[in-house]
């Protein structure tokens, strides 16, 4: 019967942290003229060659972005490491009987530039359209309470910016 009085407090689930509205998932997305394992390949196996570090990165312009043993890790061009996340599930493309589409995978636990909050989770999913293309979204959710949490969700906002390069580099006009 909690909340039926109109001074009553609001519960912790009620949509809110204290004055500050609830933060809603970051959802960005590209479709790459590419199959589906090809898509998938480009993303995971190329990031070093299209991730925007110029813009999106904690080293400067130089540094490497890859991933390694199950880590998201930014390299200097000096050898220092920092790493950006890990890798909770990598699913490559499969095909899927009844449609014949191939529908791949990428979940992260996502720290980048908040280390001293739990990670954030981004779910990139790959989704064969059936004409020889691939849809890829992004969906980047979690985040921290208060004013941490606001970082997080701004940076995050860069996943539009981010798939534009992955689109290019895929040899799509962005």
């Amino acid at each position: 019967m909690d909340g039926i009085f109109s001074h009553a407090e609001p519960t912790p689930d009620s949509g809110s942290d204290g004055d500050r509205p609830r933060l809603e998932p970051v959802v960005a997305g590209v479709t790459v003229a590419m199959e589906c394992e090809q898509a998938y390949e480009g993303f995971v196996d190329y990031l070093h060659l299209w991730w925007p570090l110029g813009t999106v990165g904690t080293m400067g312009p130089g540094s490497h972005l890859g991933i390694e043993e199950g880590m998201l890790i930014e390299e200097s061009e000096a050898g220092e490491r920092r790493q950006w996340g890990s890798v909770v599930r990598s699913e490559a493309p499969l095909r899927s009987g009844a449609s014949d589409r191939s529908h791949g995978c990428l979940e992260l636990d996502f720290t980048l530039g908040f280390e001293q909050e739990a990670p954030t989770r981004v779910v990139i999913d790959f989704e064969e359209t059936g004409t020889g293309a691939t849809d890829v979204t992004v969906t980047h959710a979690g985040w921290a309470p208060g004013p941490a949490g606001e970082g997080q969700h701004a940076m995050a906002e860069s996943w539009p910016e981010i798939l534009g390069y992955y689109q290019r580099f895929m040899g799509g006009a962005a």
